[in-house]
């Protein structure tokens, strides 16, 4: 038995999740976009377990708790392969990543390129989109991963995680090299990191930000790369955030260790997710 819930409104935003394995069960819950806190419980007996389980379930489904959609994500995306309008269907299911007109705009002109969507065996939802060049007559496939269910490592940016519990990666292989996207968040709670190597950062001009580092009990390892453009990373600093709450984003171009800080309060989903996808001209 295992249940994800959510609950939302004008005040409040959090998760509630149970799973059970034997003869005990495990809830998780906590606010939105946080690793949260976690319970065990043990009883004599698996039945009973499970039976105490569900008697926790509906009392939070009482209370206005809903299912997690991503808990039927392969439902929904089945609908999504089968749609006729495939395009309105991409441009629907991706809109949780545009908050600004631009967002949109782009997002739109990505729909009019799509060709086909479907899930393969490792149920990820795969797109394929052309190129507007003649020059490039392969089709670039965009694989978008399984949501992130499990707790999220402290300190990520809230909406790196609220993007992975939709998709835990979304990439595509650069026809110039290498991977553009992100690529998720592993079992163990750790940031999948693609090309990144944390020892780039100890070349260069670093030597007073890895002392301030050292001086927070902070180590390049906590440093992590949060998006690939092939040979360039972004970064997301530990040891600065925005209002929003989010980490100051950091691009760290191919053999130029130095800090470049975005000049707007960075939001993961949007600023950035775009930027990658907008990296190559998909449209005409």
């Amino acid at each position: 038995m295992k249940h994800q819930l959510t609950y939302k409104d004008e005040s409040s935003d959090k998760f509630w999740n149970i799973e059970t394995s034997g003869n005990s069960f495990t809830v998780i819950y906590g606010k939105s976009g946080t690793a949260g806190q976690t319970q065990t419980k043990s009883f004599e007996n698996e039945e009973t377990c499970i039976k105490e389980a569900e008697k926790l379930l509906k009392e939070k489904l009482k209370k206005g708790y809903k299912e997690n959609s991503s808990s039927n994500y392969l439902e929904t995306w089945k609908e999504l392969c089968a749609s006729k309008n495939i395009k309105e269907e991409f441009f629907k299911h991706f809109s949780f990543l545009a908050e600004s007109n631009e967002d949109k705009e782009i997002l739109s002109k990505l729909a009019a390129q799509v060709v086909h969507i479907h899930v393969d065996q490792e149920e990820a939802l795969i797109v394929k989109l052309k190129y507007s060049d003649p020059d490039f007559s392969e089709l670039c496939e965009i694989r978008c991963n399984p949501p992130f269910t499990g707790a999220p490592p402290k300190g990520l940016p809230k909406s790196y995680v609220k993007t992975a519990q939709v998709h835990n990666g979304i990439y595509f292989e650069d026809l110039g090299g290498g991977a553009i996207g992100y690529f998720g968040i592993s079992e163990k709670g750790k940031i999948i990191e693609g090309g990144w190597e944390p020892e780039a950062l100890e070349e260069g001009d670093n030597e007073e930000y890895l002392e301030t580092l050292e001086e927070k009990e902070l180590s390049i390892d906590d440093v992590p790369c949060i998006i690939e453009f092939g040979q360039n990373w972004i970064l997301s600093d530990p040891l600065k955030k925005r209002f929003i709450r989010n980490r100051v984003i950091y691009s760290f171009p191919t053999k130029i260790v130095n800090w470049f800080e975005s000049k707007r309060p960075t939001n993961f989903c949007s600023d950035r997710f775009f930027c990658g996808f907008s990296h190559r001209e998909f449209w005409i």
